[in-house]
């Protein structure tokens, strides 16, 4: 038999409460009246009343590349209640930002501005703590701001701004700079890593819980159906076979036997870092195990089934694969004898412009963000030159092909809208993007044969660091994505420096050497001019510099002056001229005293201006600590101290006439 009690009076949150039985009053209804035997007591307590925090945000603190027609979210501890100006917009070139407010049961708050972001931006989202109060219990404020500062991204067109597209030897040499350098995750080290990546990347366009494969066409549940998860594997009905307890693995669509297959997780590289190549997610695709397995490390070509190639079939599934088992078309086909795989139609662009990606991104030499040595990956039709790399540490060159049918696969199976957002998704982890999928027009420069255009093509670089710091980069430091075409070997490369930076200084020597320190308390763009030169003519660059902004702690300005006020006379005392932030950070402001500052007085953690109107029992003289504090997540702070003397005589005492 189960009780409900039902208090008459609501306990008070925080409280601690004990319920007690009484044994005596307790008496079973069967036979002989039996009471209880024992009073029954048990205690609880109730959650307290805490202010409500920021839990999370889009963006998150110190996110880049945020799309500028985004909206902003801001999502609380529990329900509360936004007073105006409670949440604030500003940026550095569209200023501050209106927006319309929604939310969903007054916990998680999105806000859509009323115009979109300027592109390469700075933005900063506020939260005003004493404008944020919950809504259980007695009312309480957010103790503190919150600010969250993001960069809004530069956009696709200009993106691609820094690439020379009017030769061969320019292109190929521009667009390498733009798209080298990326941020590499581990293949499966670490979190995310690249099954997260493609599961994101390669989800079914249909069912967002489920993950599309390369070559089968079939789906699968995200995670559980990998190769060693806990699910039973999917179910994928192809055209005259239906397979069951099918799983996926992550295929290598330019096979890391071919150039980095042997450095994967970690062991040789810097820090430990993970192997670009390996774990590029522009050419990994989940796959079907099976399917991956037939493909192995063979190169893409045209299969025919009259020259003995097997069909991998596919399942028909958001309107492609499936349909008669006939060549070419709708399935896969493969052969060992002959070396080749070939996707089915839909896919074949897809592979085409991943391997196109690969020979642009990796042309060898250094990555100047980390010192990792990275491969020259290289397309061709020469089945001669397409050999396994073995062996374990770093191979400086692989081959992949064959050219011309990827070239004509290409043009064959056009960009899709599904290949555009996998290219977004990617790009918002990697930072970086597949220009084939933006500029198909451009592969029939890259890959035509010969590859005309100057000897010596220089390339603008980035490099990072943060304010206050001197960024020191040996040789080939400026020269590092520097191209040059001449015929081995090479004449020697110099650089001179011919613009000097805006925002610090600069100093080049001729290897490419550099060093440079920006002026105190800078953070932001900056960079310099150089000329590269050798024996074939000279070429200009820029190298970019990317200064991080360091927090400025607030500081005290001059001192507070002591105060002396009597009781009943209003006190109004402003403090926040006392403080300053070089970040422009909004201060909140709290008080302590010795002793105890009197309930009558209170400060404005907004304005911090210290007031009230003493009673007659508050007199007495009081040492005032007042406390600027940096919104969270920062911990900046910074105290001044004065004395308060409150003198027990109030002027009501005459405003009746007694003298």
């Amino acid at each position: 038999m189960v009780w409900t009690f039902d208090p008459t009076a609501t306990p008070l949150p925080g409280e601690a409460c004990t319920v007690t039985v009484v044994a005596a009053n307790v008496t079973d209804l069967d036979g002989a009246i039996d009471p209880m035997a024992a009073n029954l007591v048990f205690g609880f307590s109730l959650a307290p009343d805490l202010p409500p925090t920021v839990t999370s945000s889009f963006p998150q603190n110190l996110d880049v590349n945020i799309a500028a027609a985004s909206n902003l979210t801001v999502v609380f501890s529990e329900p509360v209640t936004l007073a105006a100006g409670a949440l604030t917009i500003s940026c550095s070139l569209s200023g501050d930002h209106s927006y319309a407010l929604s939310n969903n049961a007054q916990i998680n708050y999105t806000l859509d501005p009323a115009i979109d972001f300027t592109l390469s931006e700075d933005c900063t989202l506020d939260v005003i703590g004493a404008l944020v109060t919950d809504l259980d219990g007695v009312s309480d404020a957010m103790v503190g701001n919150q600010q969250v500062r993001f960069s809004i991204g530069a956009g696709l067109a200009a993106y691609y701004d820094r690439v020379d597209s009017s030769s061969c030897r320019a292109l190929r040499a521009t667009l390498h700079g733009v798209i080298d350098d990326h941020t590499a995750y581990f293949y499966s080290n670490g979190s995310p890593n690249t099954w997260a990546i493609l599961e994101i990347a390669d989800q079914d366009p249909l069912d967002s819980s489920r993950v599309l494969d390369i070559y089968q066409n079939c789906s699968y549940a995200k995670v559980a159906d990998r190769v060693g998860g806990a699910g039973a594997g999917a179910t994928c009905v192809n055209t005259t076979t239906t397979r069951t307890g099918v799983r996926y693995n992550r295929e290598h669509s330019w096979p890391n036997s071919h150039g980095f297959g042997g450095v994967q997780e970690t062991g040789v590289f810097p820090n430990n870092l993970p192997n670009a190549p390996y774990t590029d997610t522009h050419m990994l695709f989940a796959s079907d195990e099976h399917w991956n397995s037939d493909r192995g490390n063979k190169p893409y070509a045209n299969c025919p089934q009259a020259s003995g190639c097997t069909a991998d079939e596919t399942t028909a599934y958001t309107g492609q694969g499936g349909g008669p088992v006939s060549y070419p078309g709708h399935h896969n086909w493969f052969s060992a004898a002959l070396d080749s795989f070939e996707p089915f139609d839909a896919r074949k662009g897809d592979v085409a412009r991943a391997q196109m990606y690969m020979a642009v991104r990796y042309d060898g030499g250094v990555n100047t963000q980390n010192g990792q040595p990275e491969p020259d990956l290289i397309l061709t039709d020469s089945r001669s030159l397409i050999t396994s790399t073995t062996g374990a540490g770093f191979k400086p060159m692989g081959y992949m092909g064959l050219l011309t049918d990827l070239l004509a696969w290409h043009a064959g199976d056009p960009v899709t809208a599904a290949e555009v957002l996998r290219n977004n998704v990617i790009e918002s982890f990697q930072g970086n993007r597949n220009p084939l999928v933006d500029h198909p027009e451009w592969a029939s420069v890259l890959f035509t044969e010969p590859c005309a255009g100057p000897l010596l093509v220089a390339v603008d670089d980035d490099f990072a660091l943060t304010e206050d710091s001197v960024l020191n980069r040996p040789t080939p430091g400026a020269l590092s994505d520097d191209h040059q075409f001449s015929a081995p070997p090479l004449p020697a490369l110099t650089a001179t420096l011919l613009t000097p930076a805006l925002h610090g200084s600069a100093s080049l020597n001729a290897d490419g050497s550099f060093s440079y320190a920006p002026v105190a308390d800078y953070c932001g763009k900056d960079s310099f001019v150089y000329t590269a030169a050798d024996t074939s003519g000279s070429d200009q660059g820029v190298v970019h510099l990317d200064i991080a902004c360091v927090n400025d702690l607030p500081t005290a300005v001059g001192t507070l002056a002591d105060v002396t006020a009597d009781a009943g006379s209003l006190l109004q005392i402003p403090t926040a001229a006392a403080f300053s932030d070089a970040d422009g950070d909004l201060l909140v402001y709290s008080v302590s005293s010795t002793p105890t500052l009197p309930t009558s007085l209170s400060i404005d953690p907004v304005s911090g201006e210290l007031g009230g109107t003493p009673l007659l029992a508050d007199a007495g003289v009081y040492t005032v600590s007042v406390r600027a504090s940096e919104p969270a997540p920062l911990t900046g702070l910074v105290t001044q101290t004065f004395t308060l003397t409150l003198n027990g005589i109030s002027v009501l005492l005459f405003q009746s006439g007694f003298e």
